[in-house]
């Protein structure tokens, strides 16, 4: 019993009935889960993970609190560590979650496509029918 994720991105953890089933990171999104499944009702958990690009835009919503140089069209570096950073302490913007010492996006930055888009199937590979 193939599990077939169709399209991910970008990194999917598979778990049948709690134990795990695999971690699959390129196509095809597919493992077997024959050594997994029982019969009757059976469980599969799916945790999909992407890159933190779509944060890094997220973050660009809101007031800056550190000081960048001059944006090129490779980005923009931070010309220092900020000062809440060295002394550890909070952010002053709370929304920003993500921190970087080079931006290579701004708030009109198109969002990557991210998670588990499909379609997922189960395949049954080399059953022999009886009559």
């Amino acid at each position: 019993m193939i599990l077939d994720l169709g399209r991910v991105k970008e990194l999917a953890d598979v778990r049948i009935n709690g134990k795990q089933a695999g971690v699959l990171w390129y196509a095809p999104f597919r493992t077997d889960i024959t050594g997994y499944v029982k019969s009757g009702v059976n469980t599969i958990e799916i945790a999909v993970t992407n890159t933190w690009v779509n944060r890094l835009i997220g973050d660009e919503q809101f007031p800056e609190d550190c000081t960048w140089g001059d944006l090129t069209r490779a980005g923009r570096s931070l010309m220092e560590f900020p000062e809440w950073l060295i002394r550890n302490q909070p952010r002053p913007v709370k929304e920003r979650q993500a921190f970087s010492t080079w931006n290579y996006y701004t708030k009109d930055s198109p969002l990557s496509e991210s998670g588990l888009m499909g379609p997922v199937k189960l395949v049954f590979e080399g059953l022999i029918q009886t009559k």
